[in-house]
């Protein structure tokens, strides 16, 4: 039995990371599936998304609590592309989210970088 139309399937929903299918004979077929961690919140189009460790850029059907997200702000959609950050900007964005987020509380982390050439660092005194 093949499971690949159904992988394919589920991995287009937004918010699962990955799938994995176990066949347990005779009659079992056990599904583990991944969910994506937002190590960030920022918004496009003027709704709010959620961006992983990897850099993907998704919106999940039920919100999480996100609070305790640090904040992107600047967030361009020619750094996106096929739903992940990309090139430079993506990488070292992601580098910096992992790097401060054990130094600041994340929930007080501001990221402008709307500026290619500068990120710009704040508390965020509102939250």
């Amino acid at each position: 039995m093949r499971f690949g139309n159904a992988k394919k399937k589920l991995e287009k929903i937004q918010s699962i990371k990955k799938v994995d299918f176990h066949r347990m004979i005779p009659d079992v077929i056990q599904i583990r599936i991944t969910e994506r961690k937002e190590v960030a919140v920022t918004i496009l189009d003027g709704q709010s998304t959620l961006v992983d460790d990897q850099g993907y850029i998704f919106t999940p059907t039920i919100f999480p609590d996100i609070t305790h997200l640090p904040v992107l702000s600047g967030l361009k959609k020619a750094w996106i592309k096929e739903g992940r950050l990309s090139g430079e900007v993506g990488g070292q964005l992601i580098k910096l989210l992992s790097e401060f987020k054990n130094f600041i509380m994340p929930s007080k982390l501001q990221v402008n970088i709307s500026d290619l050439l500068l990120f710009h660092i704040a508390p965020n005194e509102d939250r």
